[in-house]
């Protein structure tokens, strides 16, 4: 798995997004890339896209918290293929908005789910992965912890 992490964390409350295009796939192999959030090795959660699903047209995303770092996932909390609902055809912008525990995600500006991770309630670090190839545009994060109202 690749990872580049923002330059800002760790962080406890923020917003992290990124527009994933995934590379080609090769063979049977089910490329994913999105956001990762990090506490230590066994602590992490991955929110990310399906490569060999959006160049078929679908949109195919799941949030989990194992992995060994190349295809195999496991302790997947949410997962759905939402079929055809990306905006621009191969490319998707992924949102992870945390408070604490909660971690709200959403694709292209549209508000998929949530979950709480307690594990996460602190602060984290935030980037994003691929365990395929994917070219990664429009990073945004910003950094909410201390400004709570």
């Amino acid at each position: 798995m690749q990872i580049i992490w923002f330059k800002n964390a760790p962080s406890a409350n923020f917003i992290a997004e990124v527009k994933v295009k995934p590379g080609q796939t090769v063979q049977n192999i089910n490329n994913r890339s999105g956001i990762v959030l990090y506490k230590d090795g066994s602590t992490y959660d991955l929110f990310g896209a399906n490569g060999r699903a959006m160049h078929s047209g679908s949109l195919e995303l799941n949030a989990n918290n194992k992995t060994d770092s190349y295809h195999w996932e496991a302790g997947v909390h949410l997962s759905q293929n939402l079929g055809n609902v990306m905006k621009t055809p191969g490319e998707v912008t992924l949102r992870v908005v945390k408070r604490g525990a909660y971690l709200f995600y959403f694709y292209d500006g549209v508000y998929w789910g949530y979950e709480f991770v307690d594990d996460l309630k602190d602060a984290c670090s935030v980037g994003v992965f691929t365990n395929g190839n994917a070219a990664f545009s429009n990073l945004s994060f910003i950094d909410y912890t201390g400004k709570d109202a």
